[in-house]
């Protein structure tokens, strides 16, 4: 699956039947146990052509940083990559995706001490929730 991904990429440059097999391909890695190279696939798709496409990619990434094995949780991963996806989200319009992908994200960097981190997703909550009201 990996060959025919990389065919479309490269030599067909057919971006949409390269997700199409990442799509494909995710499912059998998740169901293997091989949660990281499901992330690393999915986020070999984003690009800058569509940002909510992007933004869907990198949330089910995020998500996959936080399945296996309770000893490889990566929970500073996922939050970066919901922060990009919550990014990502803004950029598409879809203020609500947004704002739940930057929400789950402070989850993680609030009890972290990282103080920039948090800074920045208060800060990107507040701009959300002003333009969700």
């Amino acid at each position: 699956m990996e060959e025919s991904i990389i065919t479309y990429l490269n030599t067909c440059r057919m971006i949409q039947y390269a997700v199409r097999a990442t799509l494909l391909s995710v499912p059998c890695l998740i169901n293997a146990g091989m949660y990281g190279e499901a992330a690393k696939q999915l986020i070999r798709m984003t690009s800058e052509d569509s940002d909510l496409r992007s933004a869907m990619l990198l949330e089910q990434a995020a998500l996959c940083f936080l399945k296996g094995p309770s000893n490889k949780i990566m929970s500073r991963k996922y939050a970066f990559h919901m922060v990009l996806a919550g990014h990502r989200f803004s950029k598409a319009g879809q203020k609500k995706h947004a704002y739940r992908c930057y929400k789950q994200a402070y989850q993680v960097y609030s009890g972290s001490g990282w103080r920039l981190s948090t800074d920045h997703v208060q800060f990107a909550l507040g701009r959300l929730a002003g333009a969700l009201r």
